[in-house]
C-alpha cells in the first residue's frame, strides 16, 4: 500500500504570499513534493522534482544541498546521470542525494498515457505520487499565470514564462485532473484569495 496523501508545492508567488507551511499541516499529507525551487520554501520535503540540471544549479548557490540530501529524494529524469558529471562543481552535491530516475513519462505512464508529462515539473511530481500510489494531490503555489517565482533568483535559460505556456499548462493540468478522476485520484489545487490566479486553472 502506497502513501495516499501527498502534497505538491511549486514555486509560483503564491507561495509567499500565505502560510503554506501551516495549511500544509493542516492538511497533514503523507508525502510532500518540491517542484524545482520550491526546495528553498521553509518545510522538509520527502522527494524534490527536478527537470533541469540549470535549476539544481541555481538552487545550489542558495541552499545547504548537502543538509537537503540527507532527507530528500532527488526525483529527475536518467538522462542527468550521462550529464551531471559535466557539472564539476555539482556533481560531488548531486551524489550525495538518493535519486529515483525516469526515461519517459510520457509513455510510462499507464493514466493518461500520451500526456505530456514530462514538459512541465508539475506534472512529473504529479506523475511520482501517482506512481505512489497517491489517492488525493493537493498542489501549492501553482499560479499559472506569467508572474515569475516566489524568489529571485530560480530563472535560467530555459526559463519561458509567457502566455502560450500557461495557456498550455492549464489545458494539460485540467486534462490530468480529468483523467485521474476516472482512476479515483483526486488532485486540487490549493485555494488562494489572489485575483491574479485563473480561475478556470482550479478544480
Amino acid at each position: 500500500m502506497g502513501s495516499e496523501r501527498w502534497a505538491i508545492c511549486c514555486p509560483g508567488p503564491s507561495l509567499s504570499k500565505y502560510n503554506f507551511s501551516k495549511r500544509i499541516q493542516v492538511y497533514n499529507p503523507d508525502c510532500i513534493i518540491a517542484v524545482n525551487g520550491a526546495i528553498c520554501a521553509d518545510l522538509v520535503f520527502d522527494y524534490w522534482a527536478l527537470g533541469d540540471i540549470e535549476v539544481f544549479s541555481s538552487v545550489s548557490a542558495k541552499l545547504d544541498l548537502p543538509g537537503i540530501a540527507k532527507r530528500t529524494i532527488l526525483w529527475i529524469p536518467d538522462f542527468w546521470l550521462n550529464h551531471i558529471n559535466k557539472y564539476t562543481d555539482l556533481s560531488p552535491i548531486f551524489y550525495k542525494f538518493r535519486r529515483e530516475t525516469w526515461h519517459n513519462l510520457t509513455y510510462e505512464m499507464h493514466i493518461g498515457m500520451g500526456y505530456p508529462w514530462r514538459e512541465y515539473t508539475m506534472f512529473a511530481a504529479i506523475a511520482l505520487a501517482i506512481k505512489k500510489e497517491a489517492t488525493f494531490i493537493k498542489i501549492y503555489g501553482a499560479d499559472m499565470d506569467g508572474k515569475g517565482y516566489f524568489q529571485q533568483g530560480f530563472e535560467n535559460v530555459r526559463t519561458r514564462h509567457n502566455q502560450k505556456r500557461w495557456e498550455d499548462e492549464r489545458f494539460w493540468f485540467n486534462e490530468i485532473v480529468h483523467v485521474c478522476k476516472k482512476y479515483g485520484i483526486e488532485i486540487v489545487r490549493d485555494e488562494v484569495k489572489n485575483e491574479s490566479i485563473d480561475s478556470s486553472a482550479k478544480v
